[in-house]
């Protein structure tokens, strides 16, 4: 049985490694849904301030989508378009 220690260690050395979970998983012999159980057990809950943003208009044209600002410039748009032809 691995103790509390060593999975800090083994932690530690993924987060170093820049490898994936899976991928650092293979490597050293363990399942990828223990390692993921003991890494969520380490990373306490995050939570981050959600500010609403300004109305936003999605725009889908010729197979692409993106997003502008409902105050958005049509001549910058107007051009933004012609490049993408």
């Amino acid at each position: 049985m691995v103790g509390e220690t060593e999975w800090k260690q083994r932690i530690e050395a993924f987060k170093k490694s820049g490898m994936s979970i899976r991928a650092w998983c293979l490597a050293q012999g363990i399942p990828p849904s223990t390692f993921r159980s003991r890494l969520q057990k380490k990373s306490p809950l995050k939570f981050i301030e959600l500010k609403p943003s300004p109305r936003r208009i999605k725009i889908y044209w010729n197979h692409i989508s993106f997003e502008i600002d409902s105050d958005f410039d049509p001549e910058t748009l107007s051009r933004f378009l012609q490049a993408l032809k």
